[in-house]
Formats: C-alpha cells, sequence, structure tokens
C-alpha cells in the first residue's frame, strides 16, 4: 500500500484530536487556544496544505466544499505547483464552473491527474458541501491508494472508498 505520510496527517487532523498547548497563541481569531483541532489547523497551516481566509478566520466549524477539499488534498499531496499553472484554455468542460474563480488552477490539476471526473450529469457542483466518500476518493486517488478490483457491478460508485477507509481504520461506522 502506497500512502503518503502528509495525506495520512490530513486524516489524523480531522478525524483524531490531539492535546492541546495551553500556552500557544491562537493566530486565527476564531480558533481559541484550547479548541481541540487547533495543533492540527496549526500543522496544516505550518505545511502550507490550508491558510484560512483573507479576513483572518479559519471557520473550523463549518462544512467545506469540493473544492476547498480539493485544494487541501492536493496541497497535502504535492501534486499541486502553483508556480507550474498557466491560465490557458481550460480543459474543465463541466458546466457549472465559473472559468474565472480562484479554483480553476486547481480543477485543472485535478482532472490531468485523474482525481476527479465530475457528476454524471455534467457538473462538478464546486460550491457543494463535500461529503465523506469524495473526500475519500479524492484522497485515495491523489495518494496513489491501490484499491481491490474485485468491485460488484452493483456496488454504488463509493463503495470501494468507504470498504477500504472501513477496513483500515482510516473512518469507523457511525455509532447510531
Amino acid at each position: 500500500m502506497k500512502f503518503r505520510p502528509l495525506i495520512a496527517a490530513i486524516i489524523l487532523a480531522f478525524f483524531i484530536p490531539r492535546p492541546m498547548s495551553s500556552d500557544a497563541a491562537s493566530w486565527f481569531m476564531d480558533v481559541p487556544d484550547n479548541y481541540v483541532y487547533r495543533d492540527s489547523i496549526w500543522y496544516m497551516t505550518a505545511t502550507n496544505v490550508v491558510s484560512g481566509y483573507e479576513d483572518g478566520t479559519f471557520l473550523p466549524e463549518t462544512e467545506i466544499n469540493k473544492v476547498e477539499a480539493l485544494k487541501i488534498i492536493l496541497n497535502a499531496s504535492g501534486k499541486y505547483d502553483s508556480e507550474a499553472y498557466s491560465s490557458q484554455d481550460t480543459s474543465a468542460d463541466f458546466t457549472d464552473l465559473d472559468k474565472n474563480a480562484w479554483y480553476m488552477e486547481y480543477i485543472e490539476k485535478a482532472l490531468s491527474e485523474g482525481i476527479i471526473s465530475g457528476n454524471p450529469d455534467g457538473t462538478f457542483t464546486p460550491e457543494n458541501s463535500v461529503n465523506r466518500a469524495e473526500v475519500l476518493k479524492m484522497l485515495f486517488i491523489a495518494s496513489e491508494v491501490e484499491l481491490s478490483s474485485d468491485s460488484d457491478s452493483n456496488e454504488e460508485w463509493y463503495s470501494q472508498y468507504i470498504d477500504y477507509a472501513a477496513d483500515n481504520s482510516i473512518i469507523w461506522p457511525d455509532e447510531s
């Protein structure tokens, strides 16, 4: 199994709380010193995986959308290089993209790497909240994780990603 350490750190940052240091000052105005994921946010900021928002906030309790998740995954995987991006004619022909939006360079890179393919209706829905299956699919493809090809043709597209994540203790079944 090929799994980069930085990708593992992202998973840990989102799913496993880490102890807080009480003397550390908060650099985002909305991330208090005692916030359960503060150290994870700090690590991902220090490694340029995330950057927060221009107004000095991080919005740690807000769901992220598909392109925000895609940006994090591309940055963490080392597959994105802002210097190498050129805004030539886009090959992203999803019907719901703003070709001048900040996210186009990430969409282009993810398409070229085979990380995304869009929805069957020709859209990408970049501003929609990302769900667990979408994150896992992008994360595993970007990380070049080899999944089992033993899939049942009647299964949903996301089954192999959820199964792999559950089998490898990346996610746990919901306790309801």
